[in-house]
């Protein structure tokens, strides 16, 4: 499974597989789809991204809407 995403655009490319956890209820939404769309104000995007090579990254999107404007935060970790 190979997955890019574009910060710029907040795209993702390819085979996404990504989990919003909603902070109200703990509700885990398996979401499909090539448009990433902000739910609600409080929705944290996880999304792993598995290299061909012999690497494995771990990115995590913080996403907040503040006056219709994306701020994407996002952190790398090496596993």
């Amino acid at each position: 499974m190979i997955i890019a995403l574009r910060p710029q655009k907040s795209q993702v490319i390819g085979d996404e597989m990504f989990h919003q956890y909603h902070n109200n209820n703990n509700k885990i939404i398996h979401r499909m789809n090539h448009d990433v769309r902000l739910i609600d104000h409080h929705v944290i995007m996880i999304i792993m991204y598995h290299l061909v090579q012999c690497y494995r990254h771990v990115w995590r999107h913080l996403i907040h809407n503040n006056n219709n404007t994306h701020h994407i935060v996002m952190m790398k970790q090496l596993v």
